[in-house]
């Protein structure tokens, strides 16, 4: 739904879809470490590299 609003041109939507995936990648940092993930299947890590694509993904909501 968040997604739909700030496509909709939603202003409020697109800082709580930043914020939402902001919480998300900071859940990934503190969890990493080669921590498994379900999100990729049973060979799936958590890296620095899955934070940073939600960070980017949290800088995209703010651009929409």
């Amino acid at each position: 739904m968040i997604a739909i609003a700030v496509l909709a041109g939603s202003d409020p939507a697109a800082v709580a879809g930043a914020a939402l995936l902001g919480g998300f990648a900071l859940a990934q940092a503190v969890a990493r470490g080669g921590a498994p993930c379900g999100c990729l299947g049973t060979r799936g890590r958590l890296t620095w590299l899955g934070v940073a694509g939600t960070v980017c993904l949290a800088a995209l909501f703010l651009l929409a």
